[in-house]
């Protein structure tokens, strides 16, 4: 009989481990309820973590392109200091070429009035008359008048 206890003491530690051991319908479609849970978690995880990735990308567009226009501003800004560089020193230039060509233009001018006054002179001694200038006739106007 001993050993028929020790058989049955057996058995029945071996069904009570089996019987730990399988689980109930309602433990089962818990399980089944909580995986499908994490599974839509994980899903929900993977949506946000693909949305951060999509607007991290537009940070860093948005970075670049303020970084472009930042950059192009300043290259516009030097370009506008060397046109104005050069306007400034053209019309300088455009000045000072007027400045001579007045300049040319009163010493053709003088020379032009220098040779017709030695032409008039030279034309009145051929013809007996003597060449007065301007200013020799408005001195005579001056004294002849009391």
């Amino acid at each position: 009989m001993r050993m028929e206890g020790a058989r049955r003491i057996a058995l029945t530690a071996l069904l009570m481990v089996a019987g730990g051991c399988t689980r109930s319908a309602d433990a089962v479609a818990q399980e089944a309820a909580d995986i499908a849970e994490m599974q839509a978690v994980r899903a929900a995880s993977m949506e946000l973590d693909a949305a951060l990735d999509a607007l991290e990308a537009r940070l860093h567009n948005g970075r670049g392109a303020v970084r472009l226009w930042a950059e192009l501003a300043e290259r516009r800004q030097g370009v506008s200091e060397i046109a104005c560089e050069n306007a400034v020193m053209h019309s300088e230039s455009m000045a000072a070429i007027e400045r001579r060509e007045r300049e040319r233009a009163a010493k053709l001018r003088r020379s032009r009035v220098a040779q017709a006054r030695h032409k008039v002179a030279s034309d009145a001694a051929v013809g007996g008359y003597e060449y007065k200038s301007k200013s020799s006739v408005t001195e005579r106007a001056n004294t002849a008048s009391p």
